[in-house]
């Protein structure tokens, strides 16, 4: 049976953003390709916006994938929180967390996030795998907790970074950019990361590939799939 891991796809967080009503610029929108939850290529609105407080605040809260789960048993019941910390920092940053719905005191996941404007009217999600994971399990709950650290207790997952754009119907997508992030599991040579982040819901699909681009590891019909709980 392949590993927990395995079947997530750990080799990438998510950047994962609920975004609703941020601002736009006034100009015409171009458009773009957005990869699918099924894999197909459609073409979409984007939109320029610099409103990363507000994406802060809309990405917050708690995500389940129970109802994907319980149509496909191929997909995992999990659990998926996210809130924000170092809130005085100019910077923001979100605690992420994910685990098996049954078993949330041993999560499979846990990151931090630095989202940031681009500049040029998108947004980067940098990601951030923390030196002792165990001290933080469960500190969603108890976000002040994480101001006793300074960053040191976090390091950067080089050239994983997930880069995002707003589209025209308030949604945003984005990746991390070709094969950048780099991954040894089950014989990867790097790691990808696609998500399509809508008002109460996340497709968030992790994939590993060798060197010859076959994937090795992550779901292979589409993304996961999760709602706001909370």
């Amino acid at each position: 049976m392949k590993s927990l891991r395995a079947l997530l796809g750990m080799g990438l967080c998510c950047a994962l953003l609920i975004v609703a009503g941020c601002k736009t610029s006034s100009k015409t929108p171009k458009r773009t390709k957005v990869r699918s939850n099924t894999g197909s290529t459609v073409f979409d609105q984007v939109t320029k916006s610099t409103d990363v407080k507000t994406l802060v605040k809309t990405m917050t809260g708690s995500f389940t994938s129970a109802a994907q789960a319980k149509e496909d048993t191929t997909y995992l019941d999990i659990s998926l929180h996210m809130y924000p910390i170092w809130t005085a920092k100019e910077d923001k940053y979100l605690y992420v967390e994910q685990a098996l719905t049954s078993d949330q005191q041993k999560p499979y996941r846990q990151r931090i996030y630095k989202l940031i404007s681009d500049g040029k009217g998108g947004f980067e999600s940098h990601i951030f795998t923390l030196v002792e994971p165990d001290r933080f399990i469960g500190k969603w709950a108890e976000p002040l907790f994480f101001d006793q650290f300074g960053e040191e207790l976090m390091e950067e997952k080089e050239g994983c970074a997930v880069y995002l754009a707003q589209h025209a119907d308030g949604s945003y997508s984005g990746s991390t950019r070709m094969d950048h992030c780099k991954s040894t599991m089950r014989g990867a040579s790097y790691a990808t990361s696609m998500v399509k982040i809508r008002e109460n819901s996340i497709m968030s699909w992790d994939q590993g590939f060798d060197v010859a681009g076959q994937q090795v590891w992550g779901a292979e019909k589409g993304g996961y799939r999760f709602l706001r709980s909370k």
